[in-house]
């Protein structure tokens, strides 16, 4: 924070009622401190805030020293005001702080329905060369089995036929032996 000067908002109290010079001058001093110190002319602005703090603190100030129940009243209303602010505040922080949270929170879930569909996509991938493999396989399967059958057709043929060129070997040798 800024530091404001205390002693430029100090004046000598005086019984009688301010005038309207007076008032304008204050507002002028006010504005000259605002603009010494560099402080935002809109928005929010610690030294702005300070500068216009003192100058409510001297005007309860003096309406005091003519009014000493409206110098109490303005008081209390000041701090009133000070605590609502500061409520305001802490609202806005809240409201600030869900704010971010929530962006975190949608920004994480687009993050984690990007990184689904990639999921998604990376199974339908897997998915679908599982389903070639299993073709390839089961047309393998399907032509060592037929591969299978003809050379045991093959083999069945060639016993057969030995058998029968034995029947008939065995049938020629009984034949000259008899």
């Amino acid at each position: 924070m800024h530091a404001v000067k205390e002693e430029a908002m100090v004046a000598v109290a005086r019984a009688d009622h301010a005038e309207v010079l007076d008032v304008v001058c204050l507002q002028e001093r006010v504005l000259q401190l605002c603009a010494e110190g560099k402080a935002k002319l809109q928005g929010v602005c610690s030294l702005r805030e300070a500068v216009y703090d003192k100058a409510m603190q001297e005007l309860i100030r003096q309406v005091t020293v003519l009014c000493p129940e409206r110098g109490l009243l303005l008081a209390e209303l000041t701090e009133e005001i000070k605590e609502s602010t500061g409520t305001y505040d802490l609202l806005f922080d809240s409201a600030c702080q869900y704010a971010v949270r929530k962006a975190i929170e949608r920004d994480l879930y687009r993050t984690m329905l990007r990184e689904l569909d990639d999921l998604r996509v990376q199974s339908r991938t897997i998915e679908n060369r599982v389903q070639e493999l299993r073709a390839k396989r089961e047309g393998l399967e399907k032509r060592f089995a037929e591969q299978r059958e003809t050379e045991r057709k093959q083999h069945e043929d060639e016993v057969a036929f030995l058998k029968r060129g034995n029947a008939q070997l065995s049938a020629e040798i009984k034949r000259l032996t008899l």
